[in-house]
């Protein structure tokens, strides 16, 4: 059957296969060659449900999810590939999948969603159909991408002014349903694609697991990552408080891009709503629990509401809590109700919010144009607090205090970062750098190297040290382990893996464990409990002649051991420390030196 159609993307020559036994249609081709031009088409998402996607009509006459509207140069992993005949080519935004076979087997292929006579995409439904990632079940998925980079995409570049995640225009591109060990249930940018890798998730079949990546929010956090990948070039691992910094900006404007998709029409279409945003991470992908709540982070039970020294040393997904929340509350103020989800401690008066528009104005700058770590991971909360009040002054007050500095300042106060406007100096408890000069430190133990990191004797009760400032009452209430010992996911063994031990005495003296490497303590001020610290400690066994004491006498084995190796290698020596080079005596300097705290 052939039909000749002029339709709102152009005429077509139709041909229609149809099964002449039960009437079904097989399939339609166009004959009538056409050049590859935008169109709009319509799809069911998984989780956006019926929405307008950006399509284009290819050369062979049927569409595709490929937008050449947005992205001006080429992609430059997609440049690797040879354009073909329907007119596809590596410029313009658009959706990939990654292909399977019937078992749910990789087989090591990518496609673009293509070839598609009708322009309908999608059946809604959660992705079922392996070894038909092209079809109706999958295109789910790609247009659940598109339509989370389309958005993402214009509120960068119509509200930031902002021409494509680098600045540049060029081209990004999502694969979907991923299903390797990394990805299935992960999303991740990559600046060297300059795209989105989107994991199918593996629940139901894992009960703990997501659902597929690609509802809006984690789209858009993942495109925000290619904005500050090309800007202020965070360091994105555990170790530095910019991890969590990356994190959450990323997190903020997948909200902000979230409420300017869905504005109204008689919104201003250079401004971010007021309203539209609802605070969660991955909700749907999570089935009804999100990844992260921003309003109040610690409802996952693993990141904290606010700041603490120390919080670096969690992964930047939970350390990004305390920021989530300051610009939470920048947007939309904190409350006076105790135990709301909008409460801050450490603001129990409350505040205003100065909303959604001002707020992503204010952070965009930070980011973009105050804050640069070109990944050295230098970049603290207390900086991201300076620079972002120094952005709101230059943006409404004109160099000078306004509401919206102001409101930046208590923000970030009501996450304990700094103090609020016009607050006395807060108690502060920080496991500081207390070498006081008395080792010429070098290698690993240079400048802020030895920070958050005491080396203490094996089964000996020893004073840590800790320091405490603002507040004429020093004392502090020592505990094992803290905030990190559950949220790095490591396991004994691994690279990074810490845990609490030992026992802390009625005196405040910690009898340390009884076996080698690193372990967590934390400091509480006795006078202000809002106020503690997390810090490491490397346990040595210092008992060098076996006598199960530790003293003197044991300065001889370490010296001749020292001699006999010029360096404290588990590989040669009796000892076990934590760097294998010269630094390592600094170590048992400290370590001997804690022996005899209150001799």
């Amino acid at each position: 059957m052939r039909a000749a159609l002029r339709g709102a993307n152009g005429a077509s020559d139709l041909v229609y296969h149809v099964d002449a036994r039960t009437g079904a249609i097989l399939r339609i081709e166009d004959r009538m060659k056409h050049q590859v031009a935008p169109a709009t088409g319509t799809g069911m998402g998984t989780y956006s449900g019926a929405v307008e996607i950006p399509t284009s009509l290819m050369a062979d006459g049927t569409y595709a999810l490929f937008d050449t509207t947005r992205g001006t140069r080429p992609n430059p992993y997609l440049s690797n590939f040879t354009p073909d005949e329907s007119g596809w080519g590596a410029t313009g935004m658009q959706a990939w999948y990654e292909e399977h076979d019937a078992a749910g087997v990789a087989t090591g292929n990518a496609w673009l969603f293509q070839s598609n006579p009708v322009n309908t995409w999608g059946d809604g439904q959660p992705f079922t159909a392996w070894g038909q990632e092209g079809g109706a079940n999958g295109q789910s998925a790609g247009v659940d991408a598109m339509h989370g980079m389309a958005g993402a995409w214009d509120f960068f570049l119509n509200v930031m002014g902002r021409n494509g995640m680098d600045g540049q225009g060029t081209t990004v591109f999502a694969q979907v349903l991923e299903t390797g060990s990394y990805n299935r249930d992960n999303a991740s940018w990559s600046p060297w694609y300059n795209g989105l890798f989107l994991g199918a998730g593996s629940w139901p079949g894992n009960p703990n697991g997501l659902s597929a990546l690609s509802e809006f929010d984690v789209v858009a956090h993942e495109m925000t990552h290619g904005v500050t990948s090309s800007t202020v070039e965070f360091t994105n691992a555990p170790g530095y408080e910019e991890a969590g910094l990356d994190e959450a900006t990323s997190d903020f404007f997948a909200q902000m891009a979230k409420a300017y998709a869905g504005r109204a029409a008689e919104d201003d279409p250079a401004k971010v709503p007021a309203t539209g945003a609802d605070w969660r991470v991955g909700y749907q992908a999570g089935h009804g629990t999100p990844i992260r709540w921003m309003d109040r982070p610690s409802k996952d039970q693993r990141s904290p509401d606010g700041w603490y020294d120390g919080l670096l040393y969690l992964d930047g997904h939970y350390s990004s809590g305390p920021l989530n929340r300051a610009l939470y509350f920048l947007a939309h103020g904190a409350s006076t109700t105790a135990g709301a989800d909008d409460f801050s401690v450490y603001m129990p008066q409350g505040m205003t919010g100065i909303g959604n528009d001002k707020a992503a104005h204010i952070w965009f700058v930070t980011v973009t144009e105050r804050l640069y770590s070109g990944n050295t991971g230098t970049v603290t909360y207390a900086e991201a607090r300076k620079q972002a009040i120094e952005a709101a002054k230059n943006l409404y007050g004109f160099g000078w205090d306004c509401p919206e500095s102001i409101a930046v300042e208590n923000a970030f106060g009501a996450v304990n970062v700094g103090r609020a406007y016009g607050e006395a100096p807060r108690t502060q408890v920080l496991f500081a750098d207390w070498r006081d000069n008395d080792w010429i430190v070098r290698n690993h133990f240079s400048d802020t190297g030895y920070g958050h990191k005491q080396y203490l004797p094996m089964g000996v009760a020893v004073q840590p040290k800790i320091t405490v400032l603002n507040n004429a009452d020093t004392s502090v209430t020592w505990s094992t382990g803290g905030p990190s010992v559950y949220n790095t996911g490591l396991t004994p063994g691994m690279l990074g893996y810490v845990t609490g031990g030992g026992v802390i005495n009625a005196d405040g003296a910690w009898v340390t464990p009884l076996e080698k490497g690193w372990f967590a303590i934390t400091a509480t001020s006795k006078a202000d409990p809002r106020q503690f610290a997390e810090g490491r400690a490397f346990i040595i066994n210092m008992d060098a002649d076996g006598d199960n004491q530790q003293d003197a006498v044991d300065l001889g084995p370490i010296a001749f051991s020292w001699y006999l190796t010029q360096a404290v290698n588990p590989a040669h020596s009796m000892f076990n420390a934590p760097i294998v080079d010269d630094a390592d005596v600094a170590a048992f300097v400290d370590a001997m030196r804690s022996t005899w705290w209150n001799k």
